[in-house]
């Protein structure tokens, strides 16, 4: 660990340097004015910062507002020297960050106990603040998992659900429509059959890579809905497409390579997103139990936003 003392007395600045260096435990900075201290914090090497109250140019105090006040060095410990005669201003010392202080003439053994108390604090601190910050981390990935699916690397169910409550709540306010295209795999069930599951997983990677392509704005989201069935989200797109990107082209040069599948767009209006997602749902079914010829469909719901139901 290192420690940064700041003092403008020579004498007094290298009688602390050589009480700590004799511990054999820490190596030792030592600058002459607050300014300079500043300097050598940028380094982000300093454990422990040892001021006279008195620091030339920029005064032991007003060192200490400064470390507390910039969020890349207020965890450093800072200790405060004082003459004898100063003691009126520990308030004013513990008021701006200081934990601990010395007093002048300095003792070896006071010294080097201060010393290593508060920097056995701060190891402990630093040990917990990297714990919480290595379960931040964990949280977040494990909330990023659980709304991407593990196939196809988009949004899972869980992920369209939340985007679309956000999105309607969104439109709602603004009083503009939002677009969800229900899109289904027509034989994918055959082809997984008879090519396996690595083949079908494939497939899958490579109508959402397609789908993900023809998406140009930043906030057209897209999900696999469940198992051979994606979602579009589109804001600000009305049942026409205008405002939307190019999902269609991409659904289309995706179709073409396929002889038996064709391609339909159908276009409704809901006031309520769960509507919408449900007639989407329905017409699902219809097609692939054949009444409308066994064609690949790309569904386009319109949702007309009531900020009624959505109040804030």
């Amino acid at each position: 660990m290192t420690i940064l003392i700041v003092d403008g007395d020579a004498d007094s600045r290298e009688r602390l340097r050589v009480i700590l260096a004799e511990a054999a435990q820490w190596n030792i900075g030592a600058v002459c004015t607050g300014a300079e201290a500043l300097r050598v914090l940028e380094s982000g090497e300093i454990d422990l910062v040892l001021t006279d109250l008195m620091a030339p140019e920029m005064e032991g105090l007003a060192l200490c507002r400064e470390i507390k006040a910039r969020s890349d060095l207020s965890h450093l410990p800072v200790v405060m020297m004082l003459d004898n005669g100063e003691h009126e201003y520990l308030d004013l010392a513990c008021e701006a960050g200081a934990c601990d202080y010395i007093l002048k003439p300095v003792e070896p053994l006071d010294v080097l106990a201060r010393v290593r108390a508060v920097l056995r604090i701060k190891k402990d601190t630093d040990s917990r603040l990297q714990r919480e910050r290595s379960l931040t981390a964990a949280n977040r990935r494990l909330l990023q998992l659980s709304v991407v699916d593990a196939v196809t690397g988009i949004a899972n169910r869980r992920g369209f659900d939340q985007t679309l409550d956000r999105v309607w709540r969104s439109a709602s306010r603004q009083r503009v429509d939002v677009a969800l295209l229900m899109i289904d795999v027509d034989f994918f069930k055959p082809y997984n059959d008879q090519l396996g599951h690595l083949a079908g997983d494939q497939c899958l990677r490579s109508i959402a890579e397609a789908l993900s392509q023809g998406l140009k704005r930043p906030d057209d989201f897209l999900a696999r809905y469940g198992g051979e069935e994606f979602s579009v989200v589109l804001p600000r797109t009305d049942a026409g497409g205008r405002g939307g990107g190019g999902g269609k082209t991409a659904v289309r040069y995706r179709e073409s390579r396929h002889r038996s599948s064709g391609f339909a767009g159908r276009g409704s209006h809901h006031d309520q997103p769960r509507r919408g997602l449900h007639a989407a749902e329905a017409r699902s079914c219809a097609i692939d139990s054949g009444r409308h010829g066994r064609r690949g469909a790309l569904r386009g719901e319109r949702i007309r936003a009531q900020p009624e139901l959505y109040a804030e």
